[in-house]
């Protein structure tokens, strides 16, 4: 894939953290519903703008539509799983209301704290609606940050620190959003509309010649590091599960990608191109 221009923004790791993202996400194999999604978010963050997705409540359990799968099965963290968990109960045992969840940087070459307002809707068929963003602030303006969304809580005398709050919903009094969270909230489903256009022309153009997909996605991204997806390619489990099938990471023979290649019976199939070839190794 060939690099795009670096901002003065980014450092080598950052840049090399948005590539690879960029890889992952067309290269793994996944429905084009998930891919879209994926991309959008990327474009999100890394744009600095406001990410706008949905989740669903069904029994109980919180489903993403795009990727088809409970979210809880998209982390292999208990940590991570916890805070799903808190998610769903919230959602079950309430009609609406609104919650925050704040995440303070966690991996290597991420500057940006994540903020994630969380709405209930609908009564029999329950969605989540989840507006996010990624924001730069010192450690000592991420704390008075989650100090000011405490107050709001229904519990205004808990004190939390940032990595605490990493894996603790903020569930709000009240349904509005706090002034000083809703500042920063960058754009809306206005702007979410137009990363999804080019989403699915990114999908659209990786069918038709997926050689210049990642050039195109590359050239529309920000100049912005990400975050580590709450739900995407770096949590999928390796679908080793498959019967039969196993996974192979190679450069393709037709479309000269590094790709997660998936190898069964006596077949590989490239999951950018969509091509195959006899594999008995």
């Amino acid at each position: 894939m060939e690099s795009r221009k670096t901002s003065k923004t980014l450092n080598p790791e950052q840049e090399k953290m948005i590539e690879k993202q960029i890889i992952d996400i067309l290269t793994y194999p996944q429905r084009p519903n998930a891919k879209i999604a994926e991309i959008t978010s990327a474009l999100a963050e890394s744009q600095r703008g406001t990410d706008v997705y949905y989740y669903c409540l069904r029994d109980g359990v919180l489903f993403s539509p795009t990727h088809r799968i409970p979210v809880i099965d998209s982390t292999a963290s208990p940590k991570d799983k916890r805070l799903i968990e808190q998610i769903q109960s919230w959602a079950t045992n309430n009609h609406e209301g609104t919650s925050i969840w704040i995440s303070p940087p966690t991996e290597a070459g991420e500057t940006g704290a994540k903020i994630t307002v969380l709405e209930i809707a609908g009564r029999e068929r329950k969605t989540i609606k989840n507006t996010s963003v990624l924001v730069n602030l010192s450690p000592k303006e991420l704390q008075e940050l989650i100090d000011y969304t405490i107050s709001f809580s229904i519990n205004p005398l808990e004190k939390l620190d940032p990595e605490e709050a990493r894996y603790r919903l903020i569930i709000l009094k009240e349904k509005t959003i706090p002034q000083n969270i809703e500042h920063l909230l960058n754009g809306g489903w206005e702007e979410q509309k137009e990363r999804i256009r080019k989403a699915v022309e990114i999908v659209r153009i990786q069918r038709e010649k997926s050689h210049i997909a990642g050039v195109i996605f590359a050239n529309c991204a920000g100049s912005f590091p990400l975050s580590c997806p709450t739900i995407g390619v770096r949590h999928f489990p390796n679908r080793s599960t498959e019967i039969g099938a196993r996974f192979l990471e190679c450069t393709c023979p037709f479309c000269h990608l590094k790709v997660k290649a998936r190898v069964e019976a006596g077949k590989i199939h490239c999951p950018v191109c969509q091509r195959s070839a006899d594999y008995h190794c």
